[in-house]
């Protein structure tokens, strides 16, 4: 036998994101026990390959949706803290006549234990239930409070559950146990003394950690600043996703919003006392009986305002920065595609991606008007891009060459106040006096000591010819749909009627268009074909 071949077929069903470290450690000890009974075995095709960059995923995108949740776990402490410090407050008093009874302090801590067992226990089943409904919810989360997504996750429980619900249950044991160790040390006596006095700065004041909460934040911000934004995005619209990878900043403004309510709170015994101090000059006893005590047990209000005012910023915060994320994420596909569609006709059927096909291969050449006519079509524009390169003295520089219908492309393409200094309109306009106009990038014209007005000379390269342009410039760009500065180098934009017009022939070039709600992409290529394309491929943005 030279060669002999295994075939094996798992049930993967099992498998979920906390079991795939276990299953790729046992492959490696299969591999190395065949080879030391069989020398020269090895696993040919396994889906340790795939598994691995998936195992990779699910722990960045965990720790990235631990850091989003450490906000919420506070403000969970928060209300925890204050709740059952409500209940202790209330229970002081039956506490300390007990205490004066002669019940023994460990009998009141064993009474507070298994009350909070108990409810915490209660709170777990019900809690477990919910968590798998809100898990479903999720499933269909598009954006901030938007559920009208379709897809749907199967809910699965990792076997780290048990241990976890353990844990939470202790804490919520020892949230109610410990307030209630202060209380139990208070006979009827001490308890009415301390009610009498006014009461203690709370240890945080005490420790100054808000002051340093704010210096913290202080120097981050100042890095900040000398960074120049919140998050270094380096390639402008093609890399926000590495704002991902420090995911620590999305927790400064919930820290910047906490440290401020802490400081904040130290000039709360203020307000009730200057009330106090000019209600002195009136008749209004009550009030000023008021003012005192509220001066008097301020500190007493300090959990409540922090989890108040936490939690509408970060409500106000967490809605931004969704709405945010949302709008780069829509921005971001809609300069990819440049349009609600980017469609390619081609004489033969293509397979595969839009970045694998060439740009000359079997384009067919479809009038304009034949896309306009299709239903659902409310307008529709041509755009040829070309690889091009600029003859300067100081040597040639390789750029991109975007040609456009000047007339439509207003109505149809993806456009930003940002990407020009000037409006849409007026750089169009530049283009229609003469032909032999063009766009530049800007970045371009100043490395290169170009103005508005100067003549450069491209050539464009397609189907293997050279066609030579000696161009005015009458604009500058920063920024143009489907154009990556990096990738693509410096940007030429022109009239494409010029080009074919210089090449005495149509060159390769795609097709962008408005739709309504309406469109379908199905019904949209059958009635292309029908019209005499056979591949067409349709690009549309996700968020579309």
């Amino acid at each position: 036998i030279n060669l002999g071949v295994w075939y094996l077929v798992t049930d993967g069903s099992s498998v979920n994101t906390s079991r795939v470290d276990d299953l790729i450690e046992r492959q490696d000890n299969v591999e190395k026990i065949a080879d030391q009974l069989l020398p020269g075995t090895f696993i040919q095709s396994s889906p340790v390959d795939e598994l691995g960059p998936y195992a990779r995923t699910v722990s960045f995108l965990t720790l990235t949706l631990t850091v989003f949740s450490i906000p919420i776990i506070v403000l969970l402490v928060l209300f925890l803290m204050m709740i059952l410090g409500l209940v202790v407050d209330r229970q002081r008093n039956e506490t300390a006549v007990l205490r004066s009874r002669g019940t023994p302090t460990y009998q009141v801590i064993g009474l507070a234990m298994v009350e909070g067992i108990v409810i915490s226990t209660l709170a777990l089943i019900i809690g477990f239930f919910l968590a798998s409904a809100f898990t479903r919810i999720m499933s269909s989360t598009r954006s901030f409070m938007d559920f009208s997504g379709q897809t749907g996750l199967i809910v699965s429980f990792p076997p780290n559950l048990v241990q976890t619900a353990i844990i939470a249950l202790v804490f919520t044991v020892l949230l109610r146990v410990i307030p209630t160790v202060g209380a139990a040390r208070q006979t009827i006596i001490s308890y009415k003394q301390s009610n009498s006095r006014a009461i203690s700065r709370p240890l945080w004041q005490r420790l100054g950690v808000d002051i340093l909460l704010l210096l913290l934040i202080g120097y981050f911000y100042y890095q900040v600043d000398r960074q120049g934004s919140l998050i270094q995005v380096e390639n402008g619209i093609a890399n926000i996703e590495q704002a991902y990878d420090q995911p620590f900043v999305f927790l400064m403004p919930p820290l910047t919003i906490f440290a401020l309510t802490l400081f904040m709170l130290r000039f709360l015994p203020l307000i009730p006392r200057l009330i106090g101090w000019l209600l002195q000059f009136t008749d209004n006893v009550g009030l000023l009986i008021v003012t005192r005590q509220l001066e008097r047990s301020a500190s007493s209000y300090y959990l409540p305002l922090i989890l108040l005012v936490s939690t509408i910023g970060l409500g106000i915060y967490t809605a931004s920065f969704a709405r945010t994320i949302d709008r780069y994420l829509y921005e971001q596909q809609f300069y990819r595609t440049a349009g609600d569609i980017s469609v390619r006709v081609f004489s033969e059927a293509i397979q595969g991606d839009d970045a694998i096909v060439a740009d000359d291969a079997n384009v067919v050449y479809m009038h304009i008007s034949e896309i306009n006519s299709i239903e659902n079509i409310e307008s529709a524009t041509r755009i040829g891009e070309y690889r091009a390169s600029a003859r300067l003295t100081s040597g040639n520089v390789t750029g991109q060459f975007i040609g456009i219908d000047r007339a439509e492309f207003g109505e149809v393409a993806f456009w930003r106040s940002d990407f020009a200094d000037t409006r849409l309109g007026y750089l169009l306009n530049a283009l229609a006096p003469e032909q032999d106009t063009v766009l530049v990038s800007r970045e371009f014209m100043q490395a290169r000591g170009l103005n508005v007005g100067d003549f450069i000379q491209v050539d464009i390269t397609s189907y293997g010819e050279n066609i030579p342009m000696n161009l005015q410039i009458v604009g500058a760009l920063d920024y143009f749909p489907r154009w990556y500065p990096v990738e693509e180098g410096p940007l030429f934009v022109g009239n494409l009627d010029y080009i074919f017009e210089l090449a005495q022939t149509e060159l390769p070039y795609r097709i962008i268009a408005r739709v309504t709600d309406d469109f379908n992409q199905r019904d949209f290529e059958r009635e292309v074909r029908s019209r005499g394309a056979t591949g067409v491929f349709v690009d549309e943005p996700l968020t579309r």
